[in-house]
């Protein structure tokens, strides 16, 4: 069964750590995979997580400035004008907050309107949706969505590292932005992480998955690879997480906005604008989740 990672439905998950094995969060596919995925919804409530569950680390109060909080789930910055989160949160949210905590956000902007991808369902890649903001974001770097040829270095067993503002404990309250790392276990329209010691839950639905790509000149970068979405046990720290591979929406996204979100390429092609030049975004340091390879 799947149950939604956003704080609007009541099927839910953010961030949580267990004390055993857990599918953590982040974006990460099925691909080809022989499993049946589950076709009901169970809910999912702070009532059912463990007692004193914590899930990745509280970030920086100047860490992951494009991730926002917005209508009780997570969502990301990749255009001045544009962020990207889970359709299952709804397309009529009026507001998007920037800053590490969503009570006391330290810029509130408008959203002008929000759109889904056609025919959007639950655990099959497609429950993406986007907001074009009322006014540009210009202070906050945008999110570079992995592209073109550096798509090449993307693969199973790279580390990739969630961000969101759900709960992370029994009773916990929606707005902290925390972040946990874990490594890539499977790629296609959707992706998946390896089990370890972090989970979503509830409120990080729409939040960014990242990978790290090293430069030609030796360089560390972020690249956002994909959006949480929903998972398959109403308990956060069971089951098995569903991501989104934002890096196959790509041609969708810029065609319904149309807004530029690859400004390093060209349909594919490396084209890089002033705005690609200026993209020096590096991952803060995250402590790495233990995964059930690391207990043995």
């Amino acid at each position: 069964m799947l149950a939604s990672r956003g704080l609007t439905l009541p099927h839910s998950r953010p961030i949580v750590a267990t004390s055993s094995c857990v599918y953590a969060l982040l974006a990460c596919a099925v691909c080809g995979c022989g499993d049946e995925r589950p076709t009901h919804f169970l809910p999912k409530t702070v009532d059912h997580v463990a007692a004193a569950v914590i899930g990745g680390s509280p970030v920086g109060e100047h860490d992951f400035p494009a991730v926002a909080a917005m209508g009780g789930c997570t969502a990301t910055l990749v255009n001045p004008r544009l962020v990207v989160y889970a359709a299952h949160c709804g397309t009529a949210t009026a507001d998007v907050h920037f800053g590490a905590h969503a009570d006391t956000p330290e810029r509130t902007v408008a959203t002008q309107r929000c759109s889904s991808f056609p025919n959007t369902h639950l655990g099959d890649g497609t429950d993406l949706a986007y907001c074009i903001l009322a006014e540009p974001v210009l202070d906050i770097e945008p999110e570079r969505i992995l592209a073109g040829c550096e798509l090449e270095d993307f693969k199973v067993g790279d580390p990739a590292i969630v961000v969101g503002f759900g709960i992370d404990k029994q009773g916990g309250v929606f707005g902290e932005k925390r972040a946990a790392e874990l490594p890539v276990s499977s790629l296609g329209d959707e992706m998946f992480l390896a089990r370890g010691s972090a989970d979503t839950c509830r409120g990080d639905s729409g939040g960014p998955v990242f990978a790290e790509r090293r430069e030609p000149d030796g360089g560390r970068q972020r690249r956002l690879v994909g959006v949480t979405s929903v998972g398959t046990d109403p308990v956060c720290g069971r089951g098995i997480g569903h991501y989104i591979n934002l890096t196959r929406k790509i041609d969708w996204l810029e065609e319904d906005s149309q807004l530029d979100v690859t400004p390093c390429f060209d349909h594919g092609t490396w084209s890089p604008t002033a705005e690609c030049l200026a993209t020096r975004a590096t991952l803060p340091a995250v402590p790495r989740s233990i995964t059930d390879s690391d207990a043995g």
